[in-house]
């Protein structure tokens, strides 16, 4: 066996040692540098700022868009609400990263962060809450001021004009009432906090100023810096029963049981505003002449009806919005001469457009990319026109004076792509005019299996003799039309 002497073992030793430094360094570089957040929090009252003692300050990632909205945003500009960040970050959905007190001179720090964006949550009960981003690029944030205003407690009954400001939360009564005559006027970016169960009704009007939004969310869980799974305790709904020939923009409504109620409103137009409730969303009841624009609806459970439901109120328009992971997303009953139009509908569960009985107008321009039922019309007379439709079943055309026209639209059915079981006494055949469609083929025979009318019924149902429409589909297109939200 070879055997080393003293000095070949000194200068063995000493290359181990050196390698051992060069491991631990290279190990060392490759950890990533970590920095602080340091700060201050102000209560702002009307005689000034001062520290305020034991604010919850927490630290989060920002929220990721989600997928389908993310989506629609490289694909189609200026569809659905344009909400910002702040408008759609909620502290209670998540666990937070960090979190700490701010201490009797209101100083508070967070360590041990990589660069990155964050986003700085501030509250205390009483003070309310805000949100705040944090960019740490290649050294410590030092001097972040968090400002918080006292909450403000509104009456019962509001007989007077009020102001919302800029970065206030105030808090509702379980029972709001805007009586008529006087004016809820948003100046600012504000919040409306609501009690569990309670509701709001405005009879006088609402107005929110450009640049500004008002969010009306629950207050459960606002103050807590515990993460639950549980989705917060909700508020039941807010009604408008003024706000006549009037615009309402930046309405901002989330942990609702059934939205925003439009009763006997005429004339109204709600631009960019965003609702996520339980059950429907959005109410037209009695009112005319309402256009619901750049508006992003989701999350509605409701089954019977819809996230939208319009019903004995004429001239309603809904243009350029956003209906995602709704169960129904649009029904209109008893609404005449109503449009939809450049609006994108995708993974509402079992239906999009529901026109119902009485019911008439037109369905163009719009996008379905992956619909169980895109269109279905009972009982009503409408035309679909120029729309992209990836579904299921297209059309739907069912019962008593059920009938439409549905020209240069482009359809990719699994099922159907229009099936028609319109009921009419006393009549001859009726020819529903369906040409000018692109079916994804130009094979006749497989376009007659996509159709279901008159033609496929059984002559022994009892209903035969009431069921007549026949669809007309010749002319059609080789090729696709230009149809769907414009690019």
């Amino acid at each position: 066996m070879k055997s080393f002497n003293k000095s070949q073992k000194q200068r063995w030793m000493t290359v181990v040692f050196v390698a051992l430094l060069l491991v631990l360094g290279a190990c060392n570089c490759f950890k990533p540098k970590t920095f602080k957040i340091q700060g201050r929090v102000y209560g702002i009252t009307e005689q000034g700022g001062e520290a305020l003692a034991n604010a919850t300050i927490m630290l989060f990632e920002p929220d990721e868009v989600d997928a389908s909205v993310q989506q629609l945003q490289m694909d189609y500009a200026g569809i659905g609400a344009s909400n910002s960040w702040q408008e759609l970050f909620d502290h209670r959905t998540r666990e937070p990263l960090l979190k700490t007190v701010a201490d009797a001179e209101g100083n508070f720090t967070l360590e041990g962060l990589e660069k990155g964006n964050y986003v700085l949550v501030t509250f205390l009960d009483a003070w309310g809450f805000r949100y705040q981003t944090v960019s740490i690029v290649k050294e410590d944030v030092t001097g972040v001021q968090l400002d918080l205003y006292p909450v403000t407690s509104l009456p019962t009954v509001l007989n007077e004009d009020f102001s919302m400001l800029e970065g206030r939360v105030y808090q509702a009564p379980p029972g709001l009432i805007q009586l008529a005559g006087s004016t809820l006027k948003c100046k600012g970016n504000a919040v409306l906090l609501m009690e569990e169960g309670g509701e709001a009704s405005f009879h006088g009007d609402l107005s929110i100023e450009e640049g500004a939004s008002l969010r009306i969310m629950s207050k459960d869980r606002i103050y807590s810096s515990s993460y639950s799974e549980q989705a917060p305790k909700r508020y039941n709904q807010i009604s408008l029963h003024g706000n006549h020939d009037s615009e309402i923009r930046k309405l901002l409504l989330q942990d609702c049981v059934y939205g925003l109620r439009v009763l006997g409103v005429n004339g109204l137009t709600l631009v960019d505003s965003r609702v996520r409730p339980l059950y429907t969303a959005l109410v037209v009841s009695n009112s005319n002449n309402v256009s619901i624009l750049n508006c992003t609806v989701t999350g509605s459970r409701e089954s019977s009806l819809a996230a939208l439901y319009g019903e004995n109120s004429n001239h309603v328009s809904i243009s350029k919005c956003h209906f995602y992971l709704n169960r129904n997303a649009i029904f209109l009953s008893n609404c005449a001469e109503s449009e939809v139009r450049e609006t994108f509908f995708d993974q509402n569960s079992a239906m999009d457009v529901h026109f119902g009985e009485n019911s008439t107008g037109k369905l163009e321009y719009c996008s379905f990319p992956n619909s169980n039922l895109a269109v279905y019309n009972y009982k009503g007379q409408i035309q679909v026109h120029r729309n992209e439709i990836t579904a299921k079943t297209g059309i739907y055309n069912y019962q008593l004076r059920a009938s439409f026209s549905a020209n240069y639209n482009n359809f990719d059915c699994s099922v159907y792509a229009v099936k028609s079981k319109g009921i009419f006494y006393n009549s001859p055949i009726l020819h529903m005019d369906a040409t000018q469609n692109y079916w994804g083929t130009t094979d006749t025979a497989r376009i007659d299996e996509l159709i279901y009318d008159r033609n496929d019924e059984d002559p022994q149902d009892v209903n035969y003799s009431l069921l007549k429409t026949v669809v007309d589909y010749r002319p059609f297109k080789s090729q696709k039309n230009t149809a769907g939200i414009p690019k």
